[in-house]
């Protein structure tokens, strides 16, 4: 609904993509924040229980489906803003010249952050044996 309701405010429409992500991102800020707020209200509440592993979650440890939930652990464990910026370079395939616009930052801090992402991710894969 930002989008529709800004796209007014937007004037040149080939910066369409990068303006679209900024509001976008802007919205999954406030998102994460709410959401998190929520879950430490909840955890304060719930207390842990165990849980039976079932065979689902053992097949989970081995093979490749093992290393694809690594990698998705690893990335949840990153911090939300080099979340974002794997995120929309590598899955997205924005360029580093969007991801900067829709950020608000220079290419290099976009190329800056990207590498700290990446060796974010490498050190949280390393720790695993």
């Amino acid at each position: 609904m930002a989008i529709v309701k800004g796209i007014s405010g937007l004037s040149d429409a080939a910066r369409f993509r990068p303006w679209a992500y900024r509001i976008v991102a802007n919205k999954a800020r406030d998102w994460v924040r709410r959401e998190q707020a929520q879950r430490r209200a909840m955890t304060d509440a719930v207390a842990v229980t165990d849980t039976v592993p079932t065979v689902q979650a053992a097949a989970e440890h081995t093979g490749p489906a093992r290393n694809i939930q690594r990698i998705r652990e690893g990335i949840e464990r990153l911090e939300p803003e080099q979340r974002l910026i794997l995120t929309w370079f590598y899955l997205e395939e924005m360029a580093l010249r969007d991801i900067a616009e829709a950020l608000s930052i220079p290419v290099g801090t976009v190329k800056s952050r990207l590498f700290h992402a990446r060796a974010a991710l490498r050190a949280h894969l390393m720790e695993e044996p």
